[in-house]
């Protein structure tokens, strides 16, 4: 988990602006997803066995929020519009995207 979150806070640092970020800790996989673009081509090499998570900023997030309904969700900061998912609801977002 630690490893997910040196990810998490790189990712974020690099990205002032949206993002959809998902990782899987098992086997070092991870990638980044925008609206518009190919979540096949972002996504599409996580395996979603295992220790898998996601975070989502910006219109990402809003993606997420309106299109996927019933996700347990973890909240960043109140300064910050983040919110975090792992397990199975990681898993579903990837295999829905």
């Amino acid at each position: 988990m630690t490893r997910a979150l040196l990810l998490l806070l790189l990712a974020f640092s690099t990205h002032a602006s949206a993002v959809l970020v998902c990782a899987n800790d098992t086997y070092d996989e991870h990638g980044q997803w925008y609206v518009g673009q190919s979540a096949d081509a972002a996504l599409g090499q996580i395996d979603t066995v295992g220790d898998v998570w996601c975070y989502a900023t910006g219109a990402e997030l809003n993606y997420v929020k309106n299109y996927f309904s019933g996700l347990r969700v973890r909240t960043g900061a109140k300064t910050i519009d983040l919110m975090w998912w792992q397990g199975e609801d990681a898993a579903f977002i990837l295999n829905n995207l």
